[in-house]
């Protein structure tokens, strides 16, 4: 599908639900659950977030999908695999009947090789394998997909994954919906340069007050509540 992808959809709820300026009011709940499926069509997007706890390199994945039809079916085992050389991701927990979904390209996260059946997932099935998105048969669109995927005695560096280059996003070729990796930003050096500097300005505040320099330190203090907003946002 070429463009919006819900365009379609759109259309189908302004002639489904409105007749010129007339609501009909027959449909008026169709019409709703019509609106929310082309809300959750536009907005859809799964987020796995890695992170470094203790010893272990765990993965969160949280969110929901919009994968429209499928390329294809089959059948999946369980297996957890991350390879970031060729961009796949999977933590998949069962036996189960699966549909495939096309995505618009690979996405390398690093020049690690196949770590394979080494972690632990818990949660929904998911896997990325290249260019495809694979999901149970059973998934609704839109509805919320929660796992998790832990390495133990591991770390990105072990696992060959490019944190710096970070976040990954790999598209749904059809919707648009993104599945995005990514992983948390140390902001602990800045945070720490933002209160030797508000220490600093608090200081010179007081200095300039005290010598009666009211408009150098009317300057002072609105730099100061900058640097106070800035450091409140970060922690």
């Amino acid at each position: 599908m070429n463009g919006n992808s819900t365009y379609p959809m759109k259309k189908l709820f302004s002639s489904f639900c409105f007749r010129g300026e007339q609501k009909l009011p027959l449909f008026g709940a169709s019409c709703v659950g019509l609106l929310l499926l082309i809300a959750n069509s536009a907005n859809a997007q799964l987020i796995i977030e890695g992170e470094e706890i203790g010893p272990d390199v765990i993965f969160t994945i949280s969110g929901s999908l919009s994968p429209g039809v499928p390329l294809d079916t089959g059948s999946f085992l369980p297996e957890t695999i991350v390879s970031p050389v060729d961009g796949r991701f999977e933590a998949w927990q069962t036996t189960s009947d699966v549909e495939k979904f096309a995505l618009d390209a690979d996405v390398p996260f690093g020049a690690g090789g196949n770590m394979e059946d080494v972690g632990v997932g818990t949660g929904d099935n998911i896997a990325i394998l290249m260019s495809e998105i694979i999901l149970d048969d059973t998934y609704v669109a839109g509805t919320p997909l929660n796992a998790t995927l832990t390495f133990s005695g591991a770390d990105f560096a072990s696992l060959g994954i490019d944190v710096s280059s970070g976040p990954y996003v790999w598209t749904v070729t059809e919707t648009g919906a993104t599945i995005t990796l990514q992983f948390p930003i140390d902001n602990s050096a800045l945070i720490a340069s933002l209160k030797s500097k508000i220490k600093k300005f608090k200081r010179k505040v007081k200095i300039a007050k005290r010598k009666g320099q009211r408009s150098k330190a009317k300057r002072l203090q609105k730099k100061l509540r900058k640097l106070q907003r800035t450091l409140r946002a970060l922690s």
